[in-house]
């Protein structure tokens, strides 16, 4: 029976329920939301402990969660792609003062939980037929955008060893606050910086891209 269910155009049917644009859209979800919580948690260990650098993000990520329930009405949607990558920008400065890792986590979870709900519901009303399977998939689609970010950070710091060469658990302790570079050239704040650019650039190509796929074709 399931391979019966294999051969039949059931996965092509399910795969097609949510269109690119949608599945670009979560997967962009994913990534930025991982974004957020591990390029704020590098920066904010700077100033802080893990469990009070923890309590900043976490704050400042439900502050903007917050804001959306009580405010939708901000930004225009066509704006809000455009305000997150502003927003995550300032995380760069956040090497400086807190308060930078602070308003960038707040304007960046504000504007993604503004897409996130229009992308809730465009996934919702896009295939009545398969609505179950269709959230599924954005789920999954997000989830995958996620662990990209993860996986994308290990190589920019594997990468980041070999060019330097320093052992990569001297990184890892390093970007969780644990340890401090003593190497010629490389510094926490450039390391901190070419992650979180790195991080950036994706974030922001991925976004022009999404944004291209919303502008209808011309007939």
């Amino acid at each position: 029976m399931f391979v019966t269910l294999l051969r039949s155009d059931f996965p092509q049917r399910l795969s097609s329920s949510v269109t690119t644009k949608l599945k670009a859209q979560s997967f962009f979800i994913g990534f930025g939301n991982g974004y957020l919580f591990l390029i704020g948690l590098f920066f904010s260990y700077a100033f802080y402990n893990m469990f009070t650098s923890v309590i900043v993000v976490v704050g400042s990520y439900f502050i903007g969660v917050l804001i959306t329930m009580l405010s939708d009405k901000l930004i225009k949607e066509s704006n809000r792609l455009f305000v997150f990558l502003l927003g995550t920008f300032l995380m760069f400065f956040g090497f400086y003062s807190p308060i930078f890792i602070i308003l960038s986590v707040i304007i960046g979870s504000y504007t993604l939980n503004l897409i996130s709900s229009q992308n809730n519901m465009n996934v919702y009303t896009h295939n009545l037929s398969h609505r179950e399977f269709s959230l599924l998939l954005n789920t999954a689609w997000r989830s995958t955008g996620n662990l990209c970010l993860q996986f994308f950070l290990f190589i920019i710091i594997v990468t980041v060893g070999i060019c330097y060469n320093i052992e990569w658990s001297e990184l890892f302790l390093t970007v969780s606050g644990k340890n401090k570079l003593q190497i010629a050239g490389l510094t926490e704040l450039s390391l901190m910086s070419i992650l979180a650019f790195c991080c950036w650039l994706v974030m922001t190509s991925l976004a022009f891209w999404v944004i291209k796929r919303s502008i209808p074709n011309e007939t």
